[in-house]
Parts: C-alpha cells; sequence; structure tokens
C-alpha cells in the first residue's frame, strides 16, 4: 500500500480548523506535528480562526463553596428571536479548573484572547489557559512604598500584538502612593517599575482588555477628603498595552453614582467590586447591579475624545 503524501500546507490548514481538545492529543502523532502545534505561529493563527467563527460567549467564573477551586460556566449570545431551535442557547456545561488554585485561594482579574490572569492573595499572580488547563505563575514583588502589612494591588492583563506580547500590570491601589510594575509574559519575567499615571485615583472596577488596550474604573482622589465620596470625579483609566502610557476619559456626570463611591471590601484577601467594565459592541460599557433583580448598562460614546 502506498503512503498518501499529504503535503504540509494541508495538514496545517486541517489542523487549524480543529478544537484544542484534539489538538492537545495529535501532538503525539509525530514530531512534525507536535512542531506546528506548539509553534507561536500556529496558536495565534488557530486563536484568530476560532474566535472569528465561534460565537462570543459570556465566561462567569465563581469559587466552590470552601473557597478551593474556580469553576467557570459560559454561555453563547442569546439566539435571534426567530430561531425556533433551544439547543443553541443551552449552557456549556460547568468546568471544574482546580488548577487555577495557587497558594490556597484564588481571584480572577481580566481575560483576553482566550487567557485568564488569576491571583491568590496580593502577591500571586499567573495566566491561565483553561482550554489547556496550563497555569504559569509569575514571581513575586514588593512595591517599595508599600507596607508590608497591607500591600493591595490591582493586577491588569492585555496583550501588545505588534510585538506580540502578554503583559501582566500591577497598580498599586493606595492612590496616595503612585506605583506601577509591570511584568511580559515569555520574557525574563523580572518585575520592572512601569509608567505611572499623573491621576492620584482609587480603583473601583475589574480591568477590560480590549483592542490592544485595558481599561478599569477609577475616582480621582481629592486630597481635602478624607475618603472618596460620591461627589468624586468618576474616570476611566485606559493603558496602551504597547506603548505603556495611560490616558484619562473622563466619565458623563450622569454616571457619577455608579463609580464615585467606594463600593469595595477586603474579604479573604480579594478585592470585591459590584461594578463591572465590559465590551459592548467594541465600545466600553460599565455596569451595576443597584436593585436586586436589575442592572443598568452605561455605554462610553467617543472614548477616544
Amino acid at each position: 500500500m502506498t503512503p498518501i503524501n499529504i503535503p504540509i500546507d494541508l495538514q496545517i490548514e486541517t489542523l487549524l480548523r480543529l478544537p484544542v481538545k484534539s489538538l492537545l492529543r495529535f501532538r503525539c502523532v509525530s514530531k512534525l506535528w507536535y512542531s506546528i502545534i506548539t509553534s507561536r505561529d500556529f496558536k495565534s493563527q488557530h486563536l484568530n480562526i476560532a474566535t472569528s467563527s465561534a460565537p462570543t460567549r459570556l465566561l462567569i467564573a465563581f469559587e466552590d463553596f470552601y473557597g478551593e477551586k474556580v469553576l467557570l460556566v459560559s454561555s453563547p449570545n442569546p439566539i435571534a428571536p426567530s430561531s425556533s431551535s433551544s439547543s443553541s442557547s443551552c449552557c456549556v456545561p460547568l468546568r471544574d479548573l482546580s488548577l487555577l488554585k495557587i497558594h490556597g485561594g484564588n481571584s480572577v482579574y481580566n481575560a483576553g484572547r482566550g487567557l485568564i490572569c488569576v491571583g491568590a492573595g496580593f502577591k500571586d499572580v499567573a495566566i491561565c489557559n483553561p482550554s489547556t488547563r496550563q497555569l504559569h505563575a509569575f514571581p513575586e514583588f514588593e512595591f517599595k512604598d508599600s507596607p508590608t502589612v497591607f500591600p493591595r494591588p490591582n493586577y491588569v492583563f492585555g496583550y501588545d500584538p505588534v510585538e506580540d506580547q502578554y503583559k501582566v500590570l500591577a497598580v498599586d491601589a493606595f492612590p496616595w502612593r503612585l506605583e506601577h510594575k509591570l511584568v511580559v509574559l515569555g520574557g525574563e519575567e523580572a518585575w520592572r517599575e512601569a509608567p505611572c499615571v499623573a491621576c492620584p485615583h482609587i480603583i473601583h472596577t475589574l480591568g477590560l482588555y480590549m483592542n490592544g488596550t485595558v481599561y478599569y474604573g477609577a475616582s480621582r482622589w481629592n486630597d481635602s477628603d478624607d475618603d472618596v465620596s460620591p461627589n468624586s470625579n468618576s474616570i476611566i483609566l485606559s493603558f496602551d498595552v504597547r506603548l505603556e502610557t495611560y490616558t484619562i476619559i473622563n466619565v458623563p456626570s450622569k454616571i457619577l453614582p455608579l463609580m464615585g463611591y467606594v463600593n469595595m471590601w477586603v474579604t479573604k484577601r480579594r478585592i470585591k467590586t459590584d461594578k463591572t467594565l465590559i465590551n459592548y459592541r467594541g465600545k466600553i460599557g460599565v455596569v451595576e447591579n443597584p436593585r436586586e433583580g436589575r442592572f443598568r448598562v452605561w455605554v462610553v460614546e467617543d472614548a477616544e475624545k
């Protein structure tokens, strides 16, 4: 029987259309396939194809009752009203991602390009790939001006499409101590000083990655106040992952009740907030649940202005 000689280009095109679960199994078929599947270019192409053809999914992460595991559940966008199929709107089965557990606790900070930034406590942060269940932890670091009793960084995670780099930014949460640190995934992975935004602020939301930029909600810090009041100026800070520069987006006054009050508390070494930034059709959306059973969404128009 004559062996079939399949061109390498056709093999790659075929592999690019397969789900991640199949690719993980097919790495052991041959050295050639292992080299193809594990290459950076292949991973990038596979992600682009998967995200362009697959429906957008809502990803929800939460802990189990004992706080020992992180569980993920996702569902597709609501089906069109004209569709009569009920199967397309069902949820994806719950996934147990216990591999996310690092040093006794978990927090999910933000996600981008199929990866999730997770942490435990205030010093441990890692990048997780929920498809492969791989976890990549970064070394610990210290803010030079932060007390050892209560360091409280906020982490944001983003991607530089030009240099093909993933970066994690640690922001000191105390407005009177502006200090930021940054680490690059796959590089030397040593934390270095990062540029700070020239605006004392206190953070209200977790990060949102969108098109090479990371966003998070905050309020300007007023030195004359003992705390941030509902009348403080609400802003959204955007961090360009490639240029490592900040832009301040002023939030309209009518959504000050959503972001102008510090509704943040610490429990089990995690920072929780009821404000959320979302990608709403390519624009920044601010979501709050002001009353049980209801929520409000504000969309930022012309953010670049």
